[in-house]
């Protein structure tokens, strides 16, 4: 299938790929990103810093608006940050994100659930699925079932089989 023939499709940002690669975020880039692809967006995620709900709330405050004339813009929830927050910025929804350890304690809160549209990043694992389900996300996403073909089929696997409610247990 040739690219003018896709579907819908979703942006995400790109900060998490610099971040693991000590990169400097390239606004330039997704500026033209965004131009490029934004009339077949879904939505796009603005830009954000990982691991920092302040700095991240400071980007979003310039770029919610000025994203959100080409599609519907979601916020990169970091640590720190609320639903409420989110709401604030005026977004469509919300992208989880954020470090493993505070991505797993904001999936078991069910506040981000109050937002329009909720979306979980970086969801590779049976748990993380689970999570996702638990919490009613409207999507979700991961590079593991893009790079390997064994991982798709167990991501379809974790999509339909039952989930036990979290006990407070450990992921």
């Amino acid at each position: 299938m040739a690219r003018d023939e896709w579907g819908p499709i979703a942006l995400d940002n790109g900060a998490w790929t610099a971040h693991q690669s000590g990169e400097a975020f390239d606004f330039e880039a997704f500026a033209g990103f965004v131009s490029r692809w934004a009339s077949r967006a879904l939505w796009v995620v603005a830009p954000d810093v990982v691991g920092d709900g302040r700095a991240t709330m400071e980007l979003a405050e310039e770029w919610v608006p000025r994203l959100r004339v080409l599609c519907p813009v979601l916020v990169a929830a970091q640590e720190g940050m609320t639903a409420a927050d989110v709401r604030a910025l005026g977004a469509d929804g919300v992208a989880l994100g954020g470090l493993t350890e505070w991505k797993e304690a904001a999936l078991r809160d069910r506040s981000w659930r109050s937002l329009p549209y909720l979306h979980v990043l970086r969801v590779n694992t049976q748990s993380r699925v689970h999570a996702c389900r638990r919490i009613e996300a409207d999507s979700s996403d991961g590079t593991g079932a893009t790079i390997y073909s064994i991982h798709a089929a167990l991501m379809a696997k974790w999509n339909v089989e039952p989930v036990q409610e979290h006990m407070g247990l450990s992921w």
